[in-house]
């Protein structure tokens, strides 16, 4: 992955592990806090992007090692979760996929750089001019990436994360695609759904627009 930044935080201190949890792993101590995972692309992201996750700490002979993960929370899913990666990119389009989708993730990437023109064309507030693309497998990863139950009727859809806390800021954007849909579409198809999902990445900087309009 081109990582510019990547690192784990704790984000609440409470042992949050549960009766049941303890009698697992009886008689060693366990600790259970909310973690955070910060990462940024390099070249792509100006803040960070934000996941979040759970490790189970328990306290053996050589001290505290990990025991176990997401058995406080289902934890958020990464694409390199499921297996090695690949990347294609220009200066400001970064497309990440799994190896053997190199000759759609090489459609994915020319429809982007055409997209940033469409998008110019009815659009002219302020925004990044860049995007990232994740490429699953298919659709059950992406359902996985989005935390979506059922995309069968959804090509794409523009995500991001929010910074924890109170005001918690919109951070860094990516566009799901939904490969089982879009593997097969037409070069125009394709063009329209990319194109669709960059408009909402740029005009992400309206505060709390209603759905109807974004869409």
């Amino acid at each position: 992955m081109p990582f510019s930044a990547l690192d784990y935080r704790v984000i609440d201190e409470r042992n949050l592990a549960t009766a049941s949890l303890r009698r697992r792993y009886a008689p060693a101590r366990v600790y259970l806090p909310r973690l955070q995972l910060r990462y940024r692309f390099k070249g792509q992201d100006a803040s960070p992007v934000l996941g979040e996750l759970s490790y189970t700490f328990v306290l053996t002979r050589s001290g505290w090692r990990v025991g176990g993960q997401g058995d406080a929370r289902r934890d958020d899913v990464q694409i390199w979760d499921d297996g090695p990666i690949r990347t294609r990119r220009t200066g400001r389009t970064l497309v990440v996929h799994h190896p053997g989708s190199e000759p759609f993730a090489a459609r994915v990437l020319e429809a982007a750089e055409r997209g940033y023109a469409e998008v110019a064309a009815t659009w002219n507030g302020r925004w990044e001019r860049k995007v990232v693309i994740l490429v699953p497998r298919d659709q059950d990863e992406a359902e996985r990436l989005l935390e979506v139950r059922d995309m069968a009727q959804i090509a794409a859809i523009s995500s991001s994360s929010v910074e924890y806390g109170p005001g918690g800021k919109v951070l860094g954007n990516r566009i799901v695609v939904n490969t089982t849909l879009l593997g097969p579409a037409t070069r125009p198809a394709l063009q329209n759904v990319v194109t669709h999902e960059m408009t909402h990445v740029a005009t992400r900087t309206i505060a709390a627009a209603p759905l109807f309009l974004a869409e």
